[in-house]
């Protein structure tokens, strides 16, 4: 994030273009000792997003490409692995879907 000081010797951010792009995979998980371990893939698409709230452009696009999840959110949960997103059931941990970083 870029800042710019100004008056008073306070920060604000700049507007920046970076566009943030994604490959989205649906997983295939298997317990594996006490987590999940990913046993396959197959590929869903790729997004791009400036967003700051990163999961929530994951969950729209997969809401763009026909995959919703209750409104209320209580049957899933995104993690932020740094580089990978993945949608997970909030009670098994069971990886769903994944939105890997790509670097341009």
């Amino acid at each position: 994030m870029n800042l710019l000081k100004y008056k008073e010797g306070r920060y604000k951010t700049m507007k920046t273009n970076n566009k943030n792009t994604f490959e989205v995979r649906q997983v295939d998980g298997i317990m594996f000792d006490e987590g999940w371990i990913w046993n396959t893939s197959y590929l869903v698409g790729y997004f791009s997003t400036s967003a700051k709230n990163e999961k929530r452009a994951f969950i729209r696009f997969l809401n763009n490409k026909g995959i919703y999840f209750k409104k209320n959110r209580t049957i899933i949960d995104v993690q932020d692995g740094g580089y990978i997103l993945e949608v997970q059931d909030r009670k098994t941990k069971e990886p769903l879907f994944a939105a890997i970083y790509k670097e341009q």
